[in-house]
């Protein structure tokens, strides 16, 4: 599992820069950015991003989301839950995804939750109730990879801001795909995956 996960680390990162960013340089990425958080408000949300880079699934996505102004910590709320439902290796099956496919991160956490409807349905009314603000969130972001303090571009790796970006609309991809599925669209998902996980073809479950 760990191996398959850093295969999609490394191709994506060499697909957009050619070059693996290593552990060292997020580190003086991160603490640039640390410091700049007190002239430069988007500093913890991106250093909250670059969680995904050292394979932080559930703390890179928690850190994110509780940013959001005014709805963080009730966005935060559902995907706690699920974090203490799903198994570690779930976790990173389904978020890795994000690195590369959104959309398939999206439709891989319905999968992943169809034996837990309940805290499955909380997750998708929060993100369609708080959908603009999420969004909004997002985007603001990806402006701010355009006007990074001196200090912070200066550690900036190669290509470093082409993956924020990407991985940043990767987000923006998987909350929409999230908030746009109707409840038939929900039940399909969950009732293919739960027939599957009885024999059958291979798909991402908890």
């Amino acid at each position: 599992m760990k191996n398959s996960i850093k295969k999609i680390i490394r191709e994506e990162v060499e697909v957009q820069n050619k070059e693996l960013i290593t552990e060292g340089a997020l580190d003086k990425l991160q603490t640039a950015l640390g410091v700049a958080g007190v002239v430069f408000d988007p500093a913890d949300a991106l250093n909250a991003v670059i969680s995904f880079f050292r394979q932080k699934w559930a703390e890179g996505v928690l850190n994110l989301v509780s940013m959001i102004p005014v709805v963080g910590s009730v966005v935060a709320k559902p995907f706690q839950a699920l974090f203490k439902i799903f198994p570690a290796a779930a976790i990173s099956k389904i978020f890795s995804k994000l690195l590369k496919d959104g959309n398939g991160a999206a439709t891989s956490l319905i999968q992943s939750s169809a034996n837990n409807p309940k805290t499955l349905n909380s997750l998708v009314n929060t993100i369609k109730k708080n959908k603009s603000s999420v969004l909004n969130f997002i985007d603001g972001l990806i402006d701010s990879l355009s006007s990074l303090p001196g200090p912070v571009q200066k550690v900036m790796p190669s290509g470093m801001v082409k993956n924020l970006n990407s991985l940043l609309i990767n987000f923006k991809s998987f909350f929409t795909k999230i908030a746009n599925m109707t409840k038939e669209e929900i039940a399909s998902e969950t009732t293919r995956a739960l027939a599957v996980s009885k024999g059958g073809e291979k798909i991402d479950k908890v």
